[in-house]
């Protein structure tokens, strides 16, 4: 049986509202996109296109990370098939 294709928009808003995969996500690349901190260093990433460039960042680690692997043929994994 031939599998349907997800896609990659759906796999991409199914993680971005998984709080602690951001979370970790940003702790491990040094983003900001779960919005922590000060108000004024919010305001400064947004001004200087920081946020556009680490959601552009998160895009690609759900494309490397969960996207391909879930449209691969083989099994995917368990967190894979939950988040998208």
């Amino acid at each position: 049986m031939e599998k349907a294709e997800i896609p990659m928009w759906q796999c991409v808003l199914a993680a971005i509202r998984e709080p602690e995969l951001v979370k970790e996500f940003d702790r491990l690349k040094g983003t900001n996109l779960s919005q922590g901190g000060n108000p004024l260093a919010l305001m400064i990433d947004e001004s200087t296109g920081r946020l556009e460039h680490d959601f552009n960042e998160f895009v690609e680690f759900v494309r490397d990370v969960i996207y391909e692997r879930v449209n691969q043929e083989d099994e995917c994994t368990d967190i894979a098939q939950d988040i998208c």
